[in-house]
């Protein structure tokens, strides 16, 4: 996600069309973050990215334009999942549900197979250290740039590549 300071200007003076625009781009990328991180109900996912857009909506007034609106975003997003965490424990420990339609064998069988490498991969990227878990995560979930990584972390971009190609030759090694 690259936003340019126009168009935060325009979310700042409540432009509804630039919201929906802003939510329309990164919808996908908070749920694939949730999804790839934590097992939760495919509702109770859906209630916290609501949650957050109502949020972001209210406190885009303290948005500092001398960080990265992208910064602000994630911390936004994070600090509300984490006070969701703490309002209901039980998400932690909730299972992962995928609608399936069980009258269709193949299709239920597919998403059984598409549930099981899934966990795996999950289990696989849990192995990680926390540094190679988080580049992963912020490469291939939220669909961040090298540069970006590079310049939220206060590395150099060739030490993020290294980073994630050594994540990925474990990850791959713990699925094996």
């Amino acid at each position: 996600m690259k936003i340019d300071a126009s168009f935060v200007a325009r979310l700042q003076k409540r432009d509804k069309a630039a919201f929906a625009q802003l939510y329309k781009q990164t919808v996908d990328q908070l749920y694939r973050y949730m999804a790839g991180r934590y097992s939760i109900p495919k509702q109770e996912m859906l209630d916290i990215i609501s949650d957050f857009y109502v949020k972001l909506w209210r406190v885009l007034d303290k948005y500092d334009n001398r960080y990265k609106f992208e910064t602000f975003f994630w911390t936004v997003f994070k600090n509300l999942l984490k006070d969701s965490f703490k309002k209901k424990s039980e998400i932690h420990n909730s299972v992962l549900i995928q609608e399936t339609n069980t009258s269709d064998p193949d299709a239920l069988l597919h998403s059984i197979q598409w549930s099981f490498q899934f966990e795996a991969i999950k289990k696989a990227m849990q192995k990680l250290d926390e540094a190679s878990y988080q580049v992963v995560v912020m490469r291939y979930i939220e669909h961040l740039e090298y540069d970006e990584i590079a310049e939220l972390l206060g590395m150099r971009q060739d030490a993020v590549r290294k980073r994630i190609s050594r994540a990925l030759a474990k990850i791959k090694q713990n699925l094996l």
